[in-house]
């Protein structure tokens, strides 16, 4: 589809202008026209000349409205255009208008039209610049343009003075705005902030550059500036062009993705849709405290080690294995501390068992240990899927009680110990919207845990005092739960508002607070 940009003389009252009937309308600037880079200077200059018309018309608009943002689309292309054109001129060899001997030269002449035509260029880009910064237009349908003004005279202009970079836009749409959608407008609004101070940059090193070609130009338009040294002007100007070069593009480029990025800032909407209501059973809260309780599958390994009292020799190695089922308790806070799906959860949890772990020699004497009880904190984090799951790893401290049991017929000696370990796993939570208690959300979860404990000591004890026994334990537990929400902290209520449902009559929504540029 062709877009066509009409310069209107009508001049509204209300909303973006006010005013009324002025001028001729001005010259049309289409898409057609910055699809095909131009053949000759002729043509490059009638492609100029539309679109500073087009520009300069959006420019007197006291705020940004659609027609600006077609104007700067067709601007920029326009841009782009004349650009390929100035690539296009080649510079016949010989003395030309920078050497001062030769000012009316093929090169001389040559050298005028890419310096001109850069200035084209770059009113352009000034008059862009100057279009996006103004700020958007409250009104939904904004009134016709006011014209342009004067035709353009046959030649460049000096560029205007340089206006701010544009900030980035606002809100426009009439429909609610989700939670996911106010995190994506966060994301969007500090890309754009980014995309501004480069934008910055660009422009600064763009004037930086030009001031440096400028110097050495007139440098080398010294009589006594030598031969050689205007050889290594000639090397510095060509670099300089290259990095001139580089930074246009990389201007166009953020300007371009800035422009999208207001775009879609604006398809938003101004409006944050209400939380769900406790009679929405498929609402998943995202923070918050929460307790529950679990069922814990237990899988045990000892590797005991004996040695003799006196000069510490190894005399037996064992390695067992033991399994039990226990259950506990655990409390937690959920929270998104980046405001996106990755959900973090501080936890400490706490689980009885009878988990024992021996090895049994021929005629019934054994040794071992007993687990009696475990406390782990840590922390748990992964995202919560769109389908409701939420998948996490875990990582903790833990405290583990247990008891050393040296059962030879017919002494036996036991000795309880407290020793720290490491935990890691994983677990996936769901919760599914038929489950309820106390008119809460309920969780359920599952979850595989394993810890290395610290070694644990018994010596000389009464029932071998010749020996020495060490005890290192590792434990998998698979743990299945529930948790339901102790306190949900409510969100910031900004005032009411009332808008039209989609189905008809009033409905209450939150209006979001706009900060305003």
């Amino acid at each position: 589809m062709v877009a066509v940009i009409i310069l209107v003389a009508s001049w509204s009252s209300s909303g973006c202008a006010q005013g009324g009937l002025k001028g001729q309308l001005g010259p049309q600037l289409t898409r057609e026209a910055t699809d095909k880079t131009p053949d000759n200077f002729s043509q490059a200059l009638s492609l100029w000349r539309s679109a500073r018309t087009t520009l300069q018309a959006a420019a007197k608009q006291p705020c940004y409205n659609a027609f600006a943002e077609q104007a700067v689309l067709l601007g920029d292309r326009a841009a782009r255009r004349l650009e390929e054109f100035a690539g296009t001129i080649e510079l016949p060899p010989g003395s030309g208008f920078s050497d001062g001997n030769a000012p009316n030269s093929p090169r001389a002449q040559a050298e005028k039209r890419k310096a001109q035509i850069g200035k084209m260029i770059d009113e352009l880009r000034d008059l862009i610049a100057q279009i996006i910064s103004k700020p958007a237009c409250e009104t939904p349908n904004p009134p016709a343009l006011v014209d342009p003004g004067p035709t353009p005279g046959p030649g460049p202009t000096p560029p205007p003075e340089q206006t701010p970079i544009p900030d980035v836009a606002t809100p426009q749409g009439n429909q609610c705005t989700t939670a996911d959608q106010l995190r994506e407008l966060k994301r969007l609004e500090q890309k754009a902030k980014s995309l501004r101070g480069d934008l910055i940059i660009d422009r600064n090193g763009i004037k930086e550059i030009d001031d440096e070609i400028e110097r050495l130009t007139e440098k080398k338009a010294n009589p006594k500036t030598t031969a050689q040294q205007r050889v290594f002007i000639d090397e510095d100007l060509l670099e300089l062009q290259r990095r001139r070069v580089d930074r246009v593009v990389q201007q166009d480029e953020d300007l371009r993705e800035l422009l999208n990025l207001n775009s879609q800032i604006r398809a938003l909407g101004g409006q944050e849709c209400p939380p769900p209501g406790d009679d929405d059973q498929s609402y998943v809260p995202r923070q918050g405290l929460y307790g529950g309780g679990e069922l814990v599958t237990n899988w045990g390994r000892v590797d005991t080690t004996e040695r003799r009292a006196g000069t510490d020799a190894v005399t037996n190695r064992f390695s067992d294995r033991g399994d039990t089922v226990g259950g506990g308790i655990l409390l937690g806070y959920k929270f998104t501390p980046w405001a996106n799906r990755i959900v973090v959860s501080p936890f400490a949890s706490f689980d009885v068992m009878r988990s024992a772990v021996n090895h049994t020699f021929a005629g019934g004497s054994s040794l071992g240990t007993t687990a009696n009880f475990m406390g782990t904190v840590g922390v748990k984090i992964g995202p919560q899927l769109d389908l409701g799951p939420w998948i996490y790893g875990i990582a903790g401290v833990s405290v583990l009680n247990q008891t050393l049991n040296i059962n030879f017929i017919p002494g036996a000696s036991s000795k309880s110990v407290t020793v720290a370990g490491a935990t890691v796993g994983a677990g996936v939570a769901v919760q599914p919207s038929f489950l309820r208690a106390f008119g809460l959300p309920v969780s359920v979860f599952a979850e595989y845990q394993h810890t290395w404990w610290q070694d644990a000591n018994f010596n000389a004890p009464a029932a071998s005092p010749a020996f020495n026994y060490n005890f290192r334990r590792q434990d998998d537990l698979v743990k299945i739960g529930f948790t339901v929400p102790l306190f949900i902290p409510p969100p910031a209520r900004p005032p009411l508002s009332t808008v039209s449902a989609p189905g008809g009559g009033p409905k209450h929504v939150k209006t979001r607070r706009v900060k305003k540029n």
